[in-house]
């Protein structure tokens, strides 16, 4: 009897570490390959929402207004809910914005490379310290900016849907020390992150700055 319970419990533990073994990988395979899927994400963002990241130099948060810039607010949600922005880095910083947004896996940011929203008709928050908006130069896709000085200049291309109500001076620390973009300056150039991924940007430029997670928060 006592043999027959060991050798059934053997047997269970080790179907059980089998199933694991097998279903883990899957089921990271199954959510990179949703994230792969713009078309999933469609929700309508709430009035007002926040949404938090947690990154390499603490937290801000970002209160966003559906009322501001509907298609903005909506893609935004929808990034943050979807875990988009998660493992991203700050791929572009100086004194007056910083830049975020493209996926660290290759494999799920370039669908998204496609995934091109209407610009919002009316804009109701100018480009001031502290605004968030999606990049009309990405074709308001994914790649998102912060404004950490005042940008109304770009109030011709870019319409804010937030702005940051916490943790600016995080944002103020970022790294900006890789200057412009390649090839005009040792920034990386988008086919690189499209290419390489976040493999390519630790190795290659390891001082810049990333997102831990970014969560909506009550």
């Amino acid at each position: 009897m006592t043999f027959r319970t060991s050798f059934l419990t053997t047997v269970a533990l080790t179907v059980t570490v089998a199933f694991v073994a097998v279903s883990g990988p899957t089921l990271e395979g199954q959510a990179a390959r949703d994230k792969a899927k713009p078309e999933l994400f469609q929700e309508q963002a709430p009035a007002t929402f926040k949404a938090s990241f947690d990154t390499s130099k603490g937290t801000f948060v970002v209160d966003a207004r559906r009322d501001w810039a509907p298609g903005g607010a909506d893609r935004f949600y929808n990034l943050v809910k979807g875990g988009l922005f998660d493992e991203n880095r700050f791929f572009y910083v100086n004194n007056k914005v910083a830049l975020f947004g493209v996926n660290g896996d290759p494999m799920v940011a370039k669908p998204w490379l496609y995934a091109k929203i209407p610009n919002d008709k009316t804009r109701v928050q100018s480009n001031v310290t502290g605004s968030v908006s999606l990049a009309q130069s990405n074709g308001r896709k994914t790649q998102t900016q912060v404004c950490l000085e005042d940008c109304s200049s770009m109030d011709p291309l870019n319409t804010p849907f937030g702005m940051v109500s916490s943790g600016m001076n995080v944002l103020e620390r970022l790294y900006t020390g890789y200057g412009e973009m390649f090839p005009t300056g040792k920034a990386p150039s988008m086919s690189h992150m499209l290419q390489g991924g976040n493999a390519f940007l630790e190795k290659t430029y390891p001082l810049m700055d990333y997102i831990n997670t970014a969560t909506i928060v009550p």
